[in-house]
C-alpha cells in the first residue's frame, strides 16, 4: 500500500534538518497543534516521496500520533515504518521491534519471533535501544530466548559504541 504525501514546493526544498528542526520546536511546546508538526511533516513528505529512509520514519511517526495534518492512523504509520525498514534505516526497525513485542494497537497483535527480527537488525546496525533490549532479553530470557549471560554481555559491551538516536 502506497500512501500519498501532501509536498509543497517549498517543502521539496527544504532539507531533512530544517524538519526536525521544527519538529523538535514543536515537541519542545507541548502543543499538539504547534506549525511546526506541520512544517515537518510537509518536508519529510517530500523527501519520503524520494524514498529517504528517515523521512518514511518521521512520516510514520506522525501518521502514528495524528500529528501536522497526518490523518492519526496506525495502519498507514506501519507502512511507512516497514518502508523505512526495508531501506534498512535501524531506528525503525528498532521501532517495528518496540511495535512486535507490545503488539501495535489495531494493527496486529503481539509477535515475540519477528520483534527479535528488527530487534536484532536495530541492534547489528548499532542502536543504543535496540542493544540495550536485546542485552536484556538474552539476560531474561525474553522474546522466546533463553537465559544466555554470554549474549546479554555481547551486546552490553556494545552500549559504550552504539549510536544514540
Amino acid at each position: 500500500q502506497t500512501c500519498a504525501l501532501p509536498i509543497s514546493s517549498a517543502a521539496a526544498s527544504e532539507s531533512f534538518e530544517d524538519a526536525m528542526a521544527a519538529y523538535e520546536a514543536a515537541n519542545k511546546s507541548q502543543e499538539v497543534d504547534h506549525p511546526g508538526y506541520a512544517k515537518a511533516y510537509g518536508i519529510w513528505s517530500a523527501l519520503a516521496e524520494e524514498g529517504d529512509a528517515r523521512s518514511l520514519y518521521h512520516v510514520g511517526m506522525l501518521h502514528w500520533f495524528g500529528l501536522g495534518g497526518a490523518h492519526h492512523d496506525q495502519l498507514i504509520a506501519l507502512e511507512f515504518f516497514k518502508q523505512a525498514a526495508e531501506r534498512d534505516y535501524y531506528v525503525a526497525h528498532s521501532f517495528m521491534g518496540y511495535l512486535y513485542e507490545r503488539g501495535a494497537g489495531s494493527a496486529f497483535g503481539v509477535d515475540e519471533r519477528t520483534a527479535l527480527k528488527m530487534w536484532t537488525k536495530g541492534a547489528e546496525a548499532g542502536h543504543c535501544v535496540a542493544v540495550r533490549r536485546l542485552a536484556k532479553a538474552h539476560q531474561k530470557g525474553e522474546l522466546g530466548l533463553e537465559v544466555d549471560t554470554e549474549r546479554a554481555s555481547y551486546w552490553k559491551e556494545r552500549e559504550g559504541t552504539c549510536l544514540r538516536n
